[in-house]
């Protein structure tokens, strides 16, 4: 705790698209000058399409995050607050440990402590649920439970090959399974919110391996869903030697409970070893452990 952060300029100057219902237009967003800029025209109840995710922003005192991972890493992330005050703004990452200090991409990711957060945290345990009828197709429905359940663990309990004790204070708690569905649109969009955390497989756009999205309220997380694309996409449980173009679920699965508990990317060409870098390749699990960065960032918050 207690690290002084530099904000990184990882937003580029793009455009958002409000759809209320008067006509759509584009809203210039600026490279955050700091934690958070404010986003002039918005206001609650406006639907916002941001790098191909779609939120809506929500009521004074709420927010709404989403990340997606894609093929390429390009970055495809927000975090949405609406102030008390009525402001609407939206959050920067701050860069901590070597994040950004041309560190050599091949060090082991025990050496490197790069990370980056997202601005959100949890107060509370996060409980969820597994959408075990949404399993892809040849995966058992108990293997995609456990491996998903060892994701969350690999956060919560900063599952490390680094020989680093448990800091993390962070808790989560599988609440069992459901047949509720994800508050993730097919068209990755972030739903209204439900009350209820649920994890589990379906329709994405077809650049998205998986996507997260996750709501605050008051400045902490309250509630966070996750959605694995298993229509262009296939997924293995546990990857063997014959290992062929199958996304692994646990090192995906830690990748995105990283984000929903407030870590964000970090650079793939500096960082490539880390959890949190934005490529996960086909049979690749190395991100099922964390980094020394990873860690870090986790404890900076927990």
């Amino acid at each position: 705790m207690g690290r002084a952060l530099r904000f990184a300029s990882s937003i580029l100057i793009a455009s958002v698209l409000l759809a209320p219902a008067t006509p759509t237009r584009a809203l210039p967003l600026a490279t955050p000058r700091g934690p958070v800029e404010r986003l002039a025209g918005a206001r609650p109840g406006m639907t916002l399409v941001w790098t191909g995710i779609r939120v809506t922003v929500p009521q004074p005192g709420h927010g709404v995050w989403a990340e997606a991972m894609t093929i390429d890493g390009s970055d495809h992330s927000i975090g949405l607050e609406t102030l008390p005050t009525g402001a609407v703004v939206v959050h920067g990452a701050a860069a901590g440990g070597g994040e950004g200090a041309g560190a050599d991409g091949g060090q082991s990711p025990c050496a490197d402590s790069a990370y980056t957060l997202n601005g959100s945290s949890w107060q509370q345990t996060m409980r969820w649920y597994f959408n075990v009828s949404s399993t892809p197709p040849g995966v058992f429905r108990a293997n995609a439970e456990a491996a998903l359940r060892a994701a969350a663990t690999n956060i919560t309990h900063g599952v490390n090959d680094c020989h680093q004790s448990d800091q993390v204070t962070a808790t989560v708690g599988f609440q069992g399974t459901i047949s509720r569905g994800v508050n993730i649109s097919t068209s990755s969009g972030c739903l209204q919110r439900d009350g209820i955390s649920v994890v589990g497989f379906g329709n994405l756009s077809a650049n998205y391996i998986a996507m997260a999205c996750w709501w605050t309220v008051g400045g902490h997380t309250v509630e966070a869903d996750i959605r694995f694309n298993k229509y262009d996409y296939r997924w293995v449980a546990n990857p063997g030697a014959g290992c062929w173009n199958r996304y692994v679920i646990e090192a995906v699965g830690t990748h995105e409970f990283g984000h929903v508990f407030g870590l964000a990317h970090v650079s793939e060409a500096q960082h490539p070893l880390m959890t949190m870098s934005p490529i996960i390749h086909p049979c690749e699990r190395a991100e099922d452990t964390l980094g020394l960065g990873d860690l870090d960032g986790l404890e900076t918050i927990y």
